[in-house]
């Protein structure tokens, strides 16, 4: 019993790893045709994990993040997750954007007669949101956020009002031009 305690814990120490993290931060700046100034924050990580003895690379992920804010911080865009902005309109009052974000869709997969086994694939949707600004007094008071809208409704402000590109790698145009022509979305 000792000897088999000491060769997991040998084991376990062995196969012991580090885990490194790079972060790159890219911004990019647009000024619009209408005179807005867009920054948008990419940020990237990525995490590397490497044996402590054997030096051996046991996985990398990579991660990324868009934020992005109108007129130094008047209107801005975060907490999406890994979502990408693509499309942007200012109409009246309201500001409305459309973004790409992965999505995870279950599926039985059939192993024998008796199991089926539960699995995910990933497909990327697009979303639409609208920005309320209930700020009052000179903007001190009051609070912005995003809601959600219907893509009837994104549509029908794009032909009342000019929409604008938001910079981006287009890291999801590969899976999401894939998934439009196959209609998965």
């Amino acid at each position: 019993m000792k000897t088999k305690l000491l060769t997991i814990l040998g084991l376990l120490f062995f196969m012991s790893c580090t885990t490194e993290e790079e972060i790159n931060t890219n911004v990019t700046s647009v000024l619009l045709s209408n005179n807005r100034l867009i920054e948008v924050l990419k940020t990237e990580k990525v995490a590397t994990s490497t044996g402590i003895f054997t030096h051996s690379n046991y996985g990398t992920t990579y991660s990324f993040k868009y934020e992005f804010t109108v007129d130094e911080n008047d209107i801005v865009w975060r907490n999406k997750g890994s979502a990408i902005p693509k499309k942007i309109i200012f109409c009246n009052d309201t500001t409305y954007v459309k973004y790409l974000q992965k999505k995870s869709i279950a599926y039985e997969k059939v192993v024998s007669d008796t199991i089926s086994r539960t699995m995910y694939r990933d497909t990327i949707v697009e979303k639409h949101e609208a920005f309320i600004d209930k700020r009052y007094f000179f903007k001190l008071f009051g609070d912005t956020f995003w809601t959600t809208i219907e893509e009837g409704k994104y549509e029908a402000r794009k032909t009342q009002c000019p929409q604008y590109d938001i910079p981006n790698d287009n890291d999801y145009e590969l899976i999401y031009n894939k998934a439009s022509n196959n209609n998965e979305l």
